[in-house]
């Protein structure tokens, strides 16, 4: 039974203008506060999908609508506080696909809802609408989801049967199982041999994977239902989630924020990277022909042929040729084997894990950048709900800063070539500096008298005016007014605080030694951001790939060279212990149920600070941007990319006001943003100079 009859929702079909009137008067009747609303598509691109069903509902009253030209249905969602949906920006795309601009209308996630009603704590951080339905709706509700897909794949079982048939007639001498394989692992642009591009077309001629419209083309009524009883799960959640919402979340502030930032990311989304099909396609073939060239010496060495990934071969392969017994084959085993040898078998590791790394470069950043090629352009959704801490994840914010290069240096592929300037405008980069760090020097002034080093790298802290000889006063005074001295009358040097970490760790060292910047402070580097992050010893080790008594020295370092800092994490302990939740600098809290995992909170407020406070400059940029041609990009964590034309780039001094008006939420502590730019692609990104322009 689905779920919309098991718990009597009134089921109505909008097949004209009577009968949405018909519903209009319901809702004047009921006056809802929110509704809810879901596309059933043909697919699930932002930009070439459009939908063939729409499901909206509000109290017990459910409506579906097959003819999209009623679509218009949801205007009447303009007289309630917020229309809802589940993973809504896709939907907002499917709407603007066929022309629905949802104008008026209050656009919500119920994700987020999710996100700011539950424990930041919880082990089941899945908030998905089946796990949210099945934990606070009823324990069924992912049957109707299994259905479809059962009939999904019982469709597709049909194609691939009557295209292989179709092949094996055609093309008697193949063999259908390696042609199906190619197929699916084809790579758009790139030329195959003649005989494999014909198969391959009559392949795409006569196969289609099904989706969900083909289910509905074959029972309409059950997909109807399906796509009822998302609605039905999603209602019954809101009304639970709501007035915990109410109490969490003050006047609704982070709410209405995430509410206006999905139609901001929508539109910007839809703008999509410009990229460079010829450097992907001449890359590829210079990585492959690399690893070609780097198996056949891998192979040479050991005698014998086989793939990275033949992970038992290569253990039997150690222990027969090198006595050398490994419990696993990972990067890790593998690391070992390395470190610990000088003969033969370090090399073999070595071949073995770099060859590991160009296959994944291949298959991901290469191969699988020009499978998401569409009309010319990458399309790369954000989510703005994919972490606790209200971080955004999205695929091309993992794009590798550093190029992929041969074993001699020579440089072999650099994703961030392949984004490239459109005709007529020019990349604009501008990051927040340090943020994360700046955020938890403001934390240290916010619980206390504030960490020296902390607060000194940013701004000079108990440094002196030259002239009036009082105090810098960061609530009022201008740190980079140039006249801040010391007690011997030295003018403010920021503290360095990678330096400062890596100094107190290694206290033997003076910062003079050759190999002191790239190794020493580079740890101090990473064991900044990771401590800062919530880590421990344990974190050290594992990311930094030290020892113990490494890891425990930097750890020991950190927190001499900062010890307010363990000053702010006991001040997070007794909030929690107090009150049951924390609240970053944007005003979202974060509520935790174990003692034991308190620790996670020194992380969630300097993440989460961060992610509103750069949410909420997408949003306000983002209005001051709507006259003119030039728009944001993409948001990569503390970073904001712009796309600027060249006659508008008298935009960018007033883009970096608002970037740097920041007093509202950090108090004491300057958040500045570095502007960089570029004129060809995104890997060639220079320092940008105001002056230039003023």
């Amino acid at each position: 039974m689905f779920l919309y009859q098991k718990l009597n929702y009134n089921v109505n079909h909008i097949n004209s203008e009577q009968d949405i009137q018909k519903m209009v008067e319901t809702f004047n009747n009921e006056k809802p506060i929110y509704m809810g609303f879901d596309t059933e598509t043909d697919g699930l691109h932002i930009i070439t999908s459009t939908p063939f069903l729409l499901t909206f509902g509000f109290g017990k009253h459910l409506y579906y609508v097959t003819d999209i030209n009623y679509f218009h249905a949801l205007d009447v969602a303009k007289e309630c506080e917020y229309l809802f949906a589940h993973s809504c920006k896709f939907d907002y795309h499917m709407g603007l696909n066929i022309g629905y601009e949802f104008e008026g209308i209050n656009l919500a996630d119920s994700m987020t809802v999710a996100r700011l009603t539950s424990y930041a704590d919880d082990d089941d951080e899945n908030i998905s609408l089946e796990a949210l339905g099945t934990k606070y709706v009823d324990e069924n509700s992912k049957f109707a989801g299994k259905v479809i897909k059962k009939k999904i794949n019982e469709i597709n079982k049909e194609r691939l049967k009557y295209v292989k048939e179709l092949i094996k007639n055609k093309y008697p001498k193949i063999k259908i199982t390696k042609v199906m394989d190619a197929y699916k692992k084809r790579v758009q642009y790139v030329k195959y041999d003649d005989e494999l591009e014909e198969i391959f077309e009559f392949i795409d001629k006569n196969y289609k994977e099904p989706n969900y419209k083909d289910v509905y083309e074959k029972e309409p009524e059950l997909m109807i239902s399906y796509a009822l009883d998302d609605i039905v799960i999603m209602l019954e959640y809101l009304k639970k989630a709501m007035p915990v919402l109410v109490k969490v979340d003050e006047d609704f502030k982070v709410m209405k924020l995430e509410s206006e930032l999905i139609k901001v990311d929508g539109k910007r989304e839809r703008k999509g990277f410009n990229p460079d099909i010829d450097y992907l396609i001449e890359s590829r073939n210079r990585v492959i022909k690399y690893r070609e060239e780097t198996y056949q010496k891998l192979w040479e060495l050991t005698g014998q042929e086989f793939s990275v990934g033949q992970h038992k071969v290569i253990k039997e392969l150690f222990l027969d040729k090198f006595n050398i017994d490994m419990d696993k084959c990972d990067i890790k085993a593998l690391k070992d084997v390395r470190d610990n040898n000088d003969n033969e078998a370090k090399e073999i590791a070595n071949l073995i894990i770099e060859l590991r790394t160009v296959d994944k470069w291949l298959s991901t950043y290469i191969e699988g950048i020009l499978n998401r090629i569409t009309n010319g352009r990458i399309y790369s959704p954000i989510n703005s709900n994919g972490a606790v801490t209200g971080r955004v994840s999205g695929d091309f914010q993992q794009q590798p800063r550093d190029p992929l290069t041969t074993r001699d240096g020579e440089e072999l592929y650099h994703p961030r070539k392949v984004i490239i300037n459109d005709k007529g405008t020019k990349l604009f980069f501008m990051d927040f500096d340090a943020m994360e760090l700046r955020v938890q020097a403001e934390y240290t002034l916010k619980v206390g008298d504030g960490d020296y080093n902390l607060c000194n790298a940013f701004m000079p802290f108990k440094h002196k005016s030259m002239f009036t000889g009082e105090e810098f006063n960061p609530l009022t005074d201008d740190w980079n007014s140039g006249e801040w001295v010391d007690d011997n009358y030295e003018l403010w040097k920021p503290t360095d605080l990678h330096s400062a970490t890596a100094l107190k760790a290694f206290p033997h060292l003076t910062g003079k030694e050759p190999d002191f910047k790239d190794y020493y402070r580079y740890l101090g580097k990473r064991t900044n951001f990771l401590l800062v992050y919530g880590g421990g010893v344990r974190a050290l080790q594992n990311s930094l790939d030290v020892d113990e008594e490494t890891a425990n020295a930097l750890n020991k370092g950190f927190y001499s060279a900062f010890p307010k800092v363990k000053e702010y994490q006991n001040w997070v302990n007794n909030e929690l212990t107090s009150y049951g939740y924390v609240t970053n600098l944007y005003g979202r809290r974060y509520y935790l149920q174990r003692s034991d995992s308190f620790y996670k909170a020194y992380n969630y407020l300097i993440q989460g600070s961060c992610a509103y406070i750069v949410k909420e400059k997408q949003v306000e940029i983002a209005k001051f941007l709507e006259p003119y041609k030039s728009y944001i990009l993409y948001p990569i964590h503390d970073e904001i990319i712009f796309v600027i034309y060249d006659d508008e780039e008298f935009l960018v001094p007033e883009i970096n006001k608002i970037m740097n008006d920041n007093k509202k939420y950090l108090k004491y502590v300057p958040l500045i943003s570095d502007i960089e730019y570029t004129k060809t692609s995104w890997a060639d990104k220079e320092s940008y100079k105001m002056e230039d322009i003023l």
